[in-house]
């Protein structure tokens, strides 16, 4: 049975990855840099809008975090969508509402 979830659930890892990329790719192109904002871009405008001070845990600190770090903040989300997928299927399985 354990082979069965792993083939399961290999293609939420598959669409996690996809929307991890997606993630960087956009941000990167919005001008989200690894070392800050990349001058000339929308998120440069948007942090010169913002002034000096950039509060920690606004909308633009977490783009930058992110594209800063690598870290996807939908990793979390994503997590907990596969886990609560992965035990949906156990419990049905188990049940034998799926017969494999």
């Amino acid at each position: 049975m354990g082979v069965v979830v792993s083939i399961l659930l290999f293609p939420i890892i598959i669409v996690a990855k996809a929307i991890d990329l997606l993630i960087s790719t956009a941000l990167g192109l919005i001008g989200f840099g690894a070392v800050g904002p990349i001058a000339g871009s929308l998120a440069a405008a948007w942090q010169a809008s913002i002034g000096a001070s950039v509060a920690a845990g606004s909308m633009f600190a977490i783009l930058q975090s992110r594209a800063m770090k690598g870290v996807s903040v939908l990793r979390p989300v994503l997590l907990a969508v596969g886990l609560m997928g992965a035990f949906v299927l156990f419990r049905a399985l188990r049940c034998s509402i799926i017969k494999i």
